[in-house]
């Protein structure tokens, strides 16, 4: 994963857009996308819900930057850094830890993560997290 953090620095453009998905067991919301995400100077710009009509929020329709799924690629890269060095803080991790899996694809071209999977417990259904980032375009 260094590598591709690396060859993201060397090759990340100033200003681009992507959309991001996120597929959890939790409730539906406009939230969790698809968001078409647009990054200027390392700072989110823009957020547009790209999925289905919800509720009152509609495909097209510009969502409040900072909430929900809307994360920059540096960001993404630390949410997997999270993941990779767990922070253990309850002791109901000291004797057995759950299995874990976590499945990372990466851009060929930019580095960026472009599909997360992460799976805390095989016993658990809810504990499965899906991220993608698709439709990369440096503006």
């Amino acid at each position: 994963m260094k590598s591709q953090h690396e060859l993201w620095k060397k090759s990340k453009p100033i200003h681009y857009k992507y959309a991001i998905s996120q597929i959890c067991f939790c409730l539906y919301d406009y939230d969790f996308g698809p968001n078409e995400i647009e990054v200027k100077n390392g700072q989110i710009v823009r957020r547009v819900y790209r999925g289905p009509r919800q509720d009152d929020i509609k495909t097209g329709e510009e969502l409040p930057v900072g909430s929900g799924i809307s994360h920059s690629i540096e960001e993404v890269f630390e949410i997997v850094d999270k993941i990779l060095v767990p922070q253990i803080t309850t002791s109901q991790y000291t004797s057995q830890r759950p299995e874990e899996t976590l499945t990372i694809k990466y851009d060929n071209t930019y580095g960026f993560p472009n599909m997360v999977s992460h799976t805390k417990s095989s016993n658990l259904p809810n504990s499965s997290t899906l991220l993608y980032i698709m439709n990369f375009e440096p503006l």
